[in-house]
């Protein structure tokens, strides 16, 4: 009996141990698989997906390389995409052309002119604090950010030797209102930073030395207004110039304009300056230079460049000391009476074509011969009345509206292009002896009547015309 008993309790000793032995090898097998099927879920996230047939077909393959292993996936159609994805802006980046970017002087001037960036605009400095602080006699408000923006010149003096940069350890971005105005300084410096000068900043300020306005982006309206600015001043690029900022200034020689400039309405308007330099992209606003009564010469910066800019309404008009002007091919529009009642001596150069606005050299004076570029729009009545030139050429492919011409009274010779829209009245009562036409044109209503010099007409056989094109011409 007490054998018995022994026996059993090896016999279940010998199960307990079994059972055990088999737990652990489940335990190990089944931490085994979790290791398998998580090396396997990550060699799938890492792997490209693939198609079902590929699969059984690579089964049949031999193992490749890891190197020829990895350019295969390198080639796979989703890396191929990637890269393609990735590739493509890269390619237009370097496609897309930087329109800030300086045009080589050794290229073609007949070059496409390209539309210019967003005209510069009036940017705002972030807003004051509300703290003043005073600094050699120099008075400031901080900015939200920290920099200053100089409110005035705290002394009796006239006289101010300099700006400083930084005032009580705070940067200065900006000049206020009236903050030197009526002030003498010898040379006038603005600090690097300097980013916007304020309304009648410099009003009716003397200057005697040099001027120096680069890295501004703001002169804000009536800045210099009535300033005496010896010399020469440069506009920096993507500035902008408000209203009758140097408007009425005094002993300004010459103005040279950066790129993409913006002047705003009469902006330097019955300035005393001689001489004016354009660049591209720039917009010479409404009475910019209205009445300058010593500008004698209007011409290309030469900085280079090739950005659309414009000439707008009245920009030129009645300045009657102008010797010579010449519009350069960035220039595409020139508005309505933008030079009208204006002299020019010497003449118009015209370097590229252009859209000239309704009345833009009306009762002008233009010296020497005018020459219109093929392309080119001619509005109505934009060299109505107007004198000094005997000879007009017009290239191709022109039009010409309505009394373009008209009573013009020293011009001899016109010769015309082909493809050429001759408007209504055109050359209406206009003083002309010759006159060519190319093939393809049209001549409409009137467009040379009453021009009773008009004897010698060359015109090609295919040139539309109407009964009245010529009605009392050449008699």
């Amino acid at each position: 009996m007490e054998l018995k008993r022994i026996l059993v309790v090896l016999t279940l000793t010998i199960s307990m141990l079994s059972v055990s032995a088999c737990s652990r090898n489940v335990s190990g097998l089944r931490k085994a698989k979790s290791v398998t099927e998580r090396n396997t879920e990550s060699a799938a996230e890492e792997k490209p997906e693939e198609r079902p047939e590929e699969t059984s077909e690579k089964a049949d393959e031999t193992p490749e390389k890891p190197e020829e292993a990895s350019e295969k996936a390198e080639a796979t159609p989703e890396k191929a995409d990637e890269e393609a994805l990735e590739k493509e802006p890269k390619e237009k980046e370097e496609e897309k052309k930087d329109d800030n970017e300086p045009v080589s002087s050794s290229e073609d001037a007949s070059a496409e002119v390209e539309p210019g960036n967003a005209p510069a605009e009036k940017i705002e400095l972030p807003k004051s604090t509300g703290t003043e602080i005073n600094e050699n006699d120099f008075v400031a408000e901080i900015l939200e950010d920290d920099t200053a923006i100089i409110t005035r010149y705290n002394s009796y003096e006239d006289e101010c030797e300099g700006i400083p940069g930084e005032i009580s350890g705070h940067t200065v971005v900006g000049i206020g209102k009236n903050a030197f105005s009526y002030k003498k300084f010898e040379d006038l410096v603005i600090p690097a930073a300097v980013l916007v000068i304020g309304e009648s900043a410099f009003s009716n300020t003397e200057i005697d030395g040099s001027i120096d306005l680069s890295g501004l982006q703001l002169i804000d309206d009536n800045a210099f207004f009535a300033a005496e600015l010896p010399g020469e001043i440069s506009i920096p690029d993507n500035a902008y110039v408000g209203e009758q900022a140097f408007g009425y200034c005094e002993k300004l020689e010459k103005v040279t304009l950066g790129r993409n400039v913006t002047l705003d309405d009469e902006a330097f308007c019955y300035a005393e300056l001689s001489d004016l330099a354009v660049s591209s992209g720039d917009i010479i606003g409404g009475r910019s230079f209205f009445s300058c009564p010593k500008l004698k010469t209007v011409s290309d910066s030469g900085k280079g460049g090739n950005l659309e800019g414009s000439i707008e309404k009245q920009a030129f008009a009645y300045c009657d000391s102008m010797e010579s002007v010449s519009i350069p091919s960035y220039i595409t529009t020139i508005a309505e009476e933008a030079f009208c009642y204006s002299k020019i001596d010497t003449g118009i150069t015209f370097e590229g074509k252009v859209d000239i606005g309704d009345k833009a050299f009306f009762s002008s004076e233009c010296g020497a011969t005018i020459e219109i570029p093929s392309g080119s729009t001619i509005a109505e009545q934009s060299f109505a009345y107007s004198a000094k030139y005997e000879d007009l050429i017009i290239g191709d492919d022109v039009t010409i509206d309505d009394e373009a011409f008209c009573y013009t009274s020293d011009v001899k010779r016109a010769t015309i292009g082909k493809n050429v829209i001759i408007g209504d009245s055109a050359f209406f009562s206009s003083s002309l002896e010759e006159l060519t036409v190319g093939s393809g044109s049209e001549i409409g209503k009137e467009a040379f009547a009453y021009s009773a010099d008009l004897k010698t007409k060359n015109i090609d056989s295919d040139v539309k015309t109407r009964d009245d094109s010529f009605y009392y011409a050449g008699e």
